[in-house]
């Protein structure tokens, strides 16, 4: 598994994928999160826990 992030003005795109099986894609509006404003960010995290 392989994800991407990418981030254009207000506009967050996620796309994972996979191997044999279709990439995933999900892209989120940040407008009205707050996260534009001066220092501010926008914040990812990913891993496994157990």
């Amino acid at each position: 598994m392989s994800y991407r992030i990418h981030v254009e003005n207000n506009k967050l795109i996620v796309i994972i994928t996979r191997p044999g099986k279709a990439d995933l894609y999900q892209e989120v509006d940040m407008s009205g999160s707050g996260d534009d404003e001066g220092g501010q960010y926008m914040y990812f995290k990913s891993g496994v826990y157990a």
